[in-house]
C-alpha cells in the first residue's frame, strides 16, 4: 500500500511538472486571420487578428483575456475577399496572383481618406493596434517603389491621428530609418524558414542565409528602439520544433504557423 501511495504521488508530480512545462511553452504570440472562437483566445501577449471576424463586444472579451489586441491591415494591398474591396476597388492598381489581392494606389488622396475611414472603423471596435501589411511593396525589390514616400507619409498621419496605439510594421526594413518613429514594433517573416509558393514545400533556410538576416536585425535593434516579432511557417512537428529552437536563441517573439494562418496552429 506504501509503494502504490508513491507512485501516486509521483504521478501526480510529474503530471503537475508537465502541465506547468506546457503552460511555459505556450505561444505568447498568435497571428490568425481566420475566425476562431473568440472565448476560447487566452493567455497570449500579443494577438494579431482578422478585425472583420470579431464584434466590438467579443473584441473587449478578447482584450479582457489577452494583453494586446491588435488588427491586421494592409496598407499597399486589398483582397478580393476583404469587406473592404467594393470600398477600395477603385483605387487599386495590378494584382497579386498569390494572394487574389490588388496594389492599391497610395498617389490616391481619396484612397488615404478612406484608408483613415476604414482605420476609424477599425479601431472603433476597441483593438489596441494595427498590424500593417506589404509595407515591403514600397521598397526597392518591391512592386511599387516609387509609391515609397506616399507610404511613409500615410504611415506618419496614421500616428499621429492616432497617438496611443500600438502599430506593427511588418517588413520594409529598408525604410526603417523613415517608419521607425511611427511604428512600435517591426515584423518580419520566414527569416529561418522558407516556405516555396511554387511547389507548396516548406522547409529551413541555409544557416548563412538566417545568419545574415538576424545580423541585418542586430543593427536595427542598436539603432532604434523596437520591439521585434519573428513570423514563421511550418506544418509538421519536426519542422517547428527545429525552428522553435533556433527562434528561442534570438531571443525575439516570435510565432510559428501555416501558411494561410487561418487556424491556431497544432504541432
Amino acid at each position: 500500500m506504501h509503494h502504490i501511495k508513491i507512485i501516486l504521488i509521483v504521478t501526480l508530480m510529474l503530471s503537475f511538472i508537465n502541465t506547468k512545462s506546457m503552460a511555459q511553452n505556450k505561444p505568447k504570440t498568435l497571428v490568425c486571420y481566420g475566425k476562431i472562437d473568440h472565448n476560447k483566445i487566452k493567455g497570449y501577449n500579443l494577438l494579431v487578428l482578422e478585425e472583420s471576424h470579431y464584434t466590438k463586444e467579443e473584441v473587449d472579451i478578447l482584450k479582457s483575456n489577452n494583453v494586446k489586441v491588435i488588427a491586421y491591415l494592409s496598407l499597399a494591398e486589398i483582397n478580393a475577399h476583404s469587406k473592404y474591396y467594393n470600398y477600395l476597388k477603385d483605387y487599386t492598381l495590378g494584382k497579386n496572383s498569390i494572394w487574389n489581392s490588388f496594389h492599391l494606389d497610395l498617389t490616391s488622396l481619396e484612397l488615404k481618406n478612406r484608408l483613415h475611414v476604414i482605420i476609424d472603423e477599425i479601431l472603433g471596435k476597441g483593438f489596441d493596434g494595427l498590424f500593417l501589411d506589404n509595407i515591403d511593396n514600397v521598397c526597392n525589390f518591391g512592386p511599387n517603389p516609387n509609391f515609397k514616400e506616399y507610404l511613409i507619409e500615410l504611415l506618419k498621419e496614421i500616428r499621429n491621428r492616432n497617438k496611443d496605439i500600438f502599430l506593427i510594421q511588418n517588413s520594409g526594413l529598408e525604410i526603417i530609418d523613415k517608419t521607425y518613429k511611427y511604428v512600435n514594433m517591426v515584423a518580419l517573416e520566414s527569416v529561418i524558414t522558407n516556405y516555396n509558393f511554387e511547389t507548396n514545400a516548406y522547409g529551413l533556410r541555409e544557416k548563412s542565409e538566417t545568419a545574415n538576416r538576424l545580423s541585418d536585425l542586430e543593427v536595427l535593434i542598436d539603432k532604434y528602439t523596437l520591439k521585434i516579432l519573428l513570423i514563421e511557417y511550418a506544418n509538421k512537428s519536426v519542422l517547428y520544433n527545429k525552428t522553435k529552437k533556433l527562434l528561442l536563441k534570438t531571443g525575439y517573439d516570435y510565432f510559428i504557423g501555416n501558411i494561410d494562418l487561418q487556424t491556431i496552429p497544432k504541432f
